[in-house]
C-alpha cells in the first residue's frame, strides 16, 4: 500500500495513517527499473540500520546536512551510536543497492535529473505532478517494491531551497516513517511466538495491554501496584521492559515526576539502577497521540559495576485516570546497544493502560 507523508504527529501517530487518495495509491504502482528479480525472493539488506539515498549531486549538496541530522541522530550509550547509517548512492549502482531495506529518492521539481528517473518516466511524472498540486504529497512510499522488507520513499520539493526546508520542517514526519517501518520489521521477528495466555492474565489483573515474546520472562509482576517488567538475558546482554501504572492523569509537573518516578520504581524493580545526570534529556513527546514525556540517557548500578543506555516513557491516559510508565534499559558490555533498543521500542509501542 502507498502512503503518503503528511505532518509530525508523534512517532507512529503520522505512519500509521493510510493517507487518503485512491489516485496516489497508484503512484507508485508500475516502478520500473530494470529489477527483474521477484521481490519477495530478494531478501532486504539490513532493513533496520541503513537509508540509502539515491539524489543528484547538486540536490545531495543540500539534503545530506539535515538528513545525516534526522537519521544518524546519536543516542547516549556508554560508545555512542547512531540511530542509523545514511549512505548516498550513484543512480549507476542502484541494482546492487536497490536490494537494501531503507530506501529514499530525492528530487526537485524544477530540474528532474536521474534519482527521480529511476521511477521511469510515467511514474515519475505522475509523482511530480500530484506533487505539484498537493503539498501534503511531498513524501510518497511504497512497500516491498525491490526486495523484502523493504521501504521505499520519494521525496519531492519544487526547488532545492525548499527541499532543504521541506526535510528540516517535515523531518519529524520522514523519520517517524522509517521508524515505523523499522518497529514492524522487529516486530515480525520478536513476535512470531508470543505468551499469549501471560499476556491475557497480566491484562486482566492489572489492565496493562503488552506483548510478551517466547522466551522472554517475567522478572517482576505484582498486580496490587500494578507493574510487570519482562526481560530477554543471554550469556552477552540484557534486554528490560518494565511497565507500571500509577493513579492520577495529570501533566502538571509530569517531567520532575518521571524522572523520581524512574529512579524510584526501576531501582527497586532491578536492584539499585539508578539514572546518572550526566547526559540526562528530558523532552516533551507524543505516544500514541497523547502527549506526555521522555527521559533518555544512561543508568548505572554501581553495587554490580553495570550500566548502559535507558529510555523511560510517562504518558497520562486520561480515559483509564492513570499515568503509564515505561522503562526500556539494555546492559551490553563491548556490544552495540541499537538492536537492543529497537527491540524494546518495539515491545513498549504495543503496550496500552485500560482502567480496571
Amino acid at each position: 500500500m502507498v502512503r503518503v507523508g503528511v505532518t509530525a504527529r508523534g512517532l507512529r501517530a503520522a505512519t500509521n495513517r493510510r493517507v487518503l487518495g485512491t489516485a496516489v495509491a497508484l503512484l507508485l504502482a508500475a516502478f520500473a527499473v530494470g529489477c527483474d528479480r521477484d521481490p519477495a525472493r530478494r531478501a532486504a539488506m539490513m532493513p533496520e540500520q541503513t537509508v540509502v539515498v539515491f539524489a543528484d549531486g547538486p540536490d545531495w549538496a543540500v539534503v545530506e546536512e539535515p538528513l545525516r541530522e534526522l537519521f544518524e541522530e546519536e543516542i547516549e550509550t556508554p560508545q555512542s551510536e547512531k540511530l542509523y547509517n545514511v549512505r548516498h548512492e550513484r543512480v549507476a549502482d542502484f541494482d546492487f543497492f536497490s536490494q537494501f531495506g531503507m530506501i529514499l529518492i530525492v528530487g526537485t521539481q524544477d530540474r528532474v535529473g536521474q534519482a527521480l528517473g529511476l521511477l521511469g518516466p510515467a511514474q515519475r511524472d505522475q509523482i511530480l505532478a500530484a506533487a505539484r498540486r498537493d503539498e501534503d504529497r511531498w513524501l510518497v512510499t511504497d512497500h516491498d517494491r525491490w526486495a523484502h522488507p523493504q521501504l521505499v520513499g520519494v521525496l519531492t520539493a519544487p526547488n532545492r531551497v525548499q527541499l532543504e526546508s521541506r526535510i528540516r520542517v517535515r523531518g519529524a514526519a520522514l523519520r517517524a516513517t522509517y521508524d515505523a517501518f523499522v518497529h514492524d520489521v522487529v516486530a515480525a521477528r520478536i513476535l512470531a511466538r508470543r505468551q499469549s495466555d501471560e499476556e491475557q492474565r497480566i491484562a486482566a489483573e492489572t489492565g496493562i495491554e503488552m506483548a510478551i515474546p517466547a522466551r522472554w520472562s517475567i522478572r517482576e509482576y505484582s498486580p496490587e501496584v500494578p507493574r510487570v517488567a519482562i526481560w530477554k538475558r543471554t550469556a552477552k546482554e540484557d534486554r528490560q521492559l518494565l511497565v507500571q501504572a500509577f493513579p492520577g492523569a495529570s501533566t502538571l509537573g509530569l517531567r520532575e515526576r518521571c524522572r523520581v518516578w524512574r529512579n524510584q520504581v526501576v531501582s527497586e524493580a532491578y536492584d539499585g539502577d539508578w539514572v546518572r545526570e550526566e547526559g540526562l534529556e528530558t523532552s516533551d513527546a507524543t505516544f500514541h497521540g497523547r502527549p506526555g514525556v521522555r527521559l533518555r540517557g544512561l543508568w548505572e548500578n554501581q553495587g554490580y559495576v553495570m550500566g548502559g543506555p535507558f529510555e523511560t516513557w510517562c504518558i497520562p491516559d486520561p480515559e483509564s485516570r492513570r499515568t503509564l510508565l515505561i522503562d526500556l534499559s539494555v546492559y551490553a558490555p563491548g556490544e552495540s546497544k541499537m538492536e537492543g533498543l529497537r527491540e524494546l521500542q518495539t515491545l513498549a509501542d504495543r503496550v496500552r493502560c485500560s482502567a480496571r
